[in-house]
């Protein structure tokens, strides 16, 4: 295969996954969340109780612009933060019932655009580009 087709293969793939998560978003965004904050609240419906340090690390986020997110999620109740005992300068942040049920809501949206995509496309396709994907993943 030529390189052109490689980085084709890719952009599309990326292209895709972008396309599928800003429908999705566009769906349950009545609540006006940004994207950031989205971010956040996945993370947090994995990873509850994140230190807010960490959420900028894996984001590669400044601190400031975290802690922006974090309070403006707060202040709407889709998070709440707790000062660390024994550390007074972390805090870790949890998602509330109320982030919880909007990621709940995103991510049904996302599973039925995702069905809604692939319902005209077969399965032995949807295996091959599968096998063709997790091989890329091997090699990074």
């Amino acid at each position: 295969m030529s390189d052109s087709k490689k980085v084709e293969f890719y952009r599309q793939t990326n292209r895709l996954i972008k396309k599928l998560r800003r429908e999705s978003i566009s769906k349950v965004n009545r609540r006006n969340l940004y994207p950031g904050e989205f971010r956040i609240l996945s993370m947090l419906r994995k990873d509850d109780g994140t230190i807010m340090s960490e959420i900028a690390k894996r984001w590669s986020m400044q601190s400031s612009n975290v802690t922006n997110t974090v309070n403006s999620l707060v202040d709407r109740g889709y998070a709440r933060k707790e000062k660390d005992l024994k550390d007074k300068r972390k805090s870790s942040v949890f998602i509330t019932d109320k982030g919880d049920d909007v990621k709940n809501e995103y991510f049904s949206e996302f599973n039925k655009k995702i069905n809604e995509s692939l319902s005209n496309v077969s399965d032995e396709s949807i295996t091959t580009a599968l096998e063709a994907i997790n091989k890329i993943l091997e090699q990074i």
